[in-house]
């Protein structure tokens, strides 16, 4: 059986001035909030899934920041999307198992993160493409229902 890339898809949650930054339970460092996308499952509706599953929050999404490409001949085939969205609502919580700390955290703060501060570099990277204010419009995510 071929295998088939990993997608995942994360989300840059901002709120006035600040942007959410998550640890994961038994993890270190700080990452974006996001996770996996099931097969079938569209990848606008696994964000705001995750989000409100991970974090107990609504999301606006707006546009996207980056999309990141791991590949480890053999091994591993990853695809990462990294989203830009507003808080629409909920309350802010932690689901046992998945994210233990969260913080709001402003631009300024944020560009004097060190790279070690990261769970993974990944999340190091998008954060300075974020950073630098990339922002594709979220229309150019075509999905195509059958």
């Amino acid at each position: 059986m071929k295998k088939q890339p990993l997608w995942a898809v994360y989300c840059f949650i901002e709120n006035k001035e600040e942007t959410l930054l998550v640890q994961d339970t038994g993890k270190p460092g700080w990452k974006i909030p996001g996770g996996k996308v099931d097969y079938g499952e569209e990848i606008l509706k696994t964000l705001k899934r995750e989000l409100a599953e991970e974090v107990g929050l609504k999301v606006d999404v707006s546009g996207i920041v980056c999309i990141q490409e791991y590949v480890k001949k053999g091994e591993k085939h990853r695809l990462r999307l990294f989203f830009r969205g507003k808080l629409a609502g909920g309350e802010l919580k932690f689901v046992d198992g998945e994210v233990c700390r969260a913080k709001w955290i402003n631009k300024k703060e944020m560009v004097n993160i060190d790279e070690k501060k990261f769970f993974k570099d990944i999340y190091y990277q998008a954060t300075k493409l974020y950073l630098k204010g990339l922002n594709c419009p979220i229309e150019f995510l075509n999905t195509v229902k059958k």
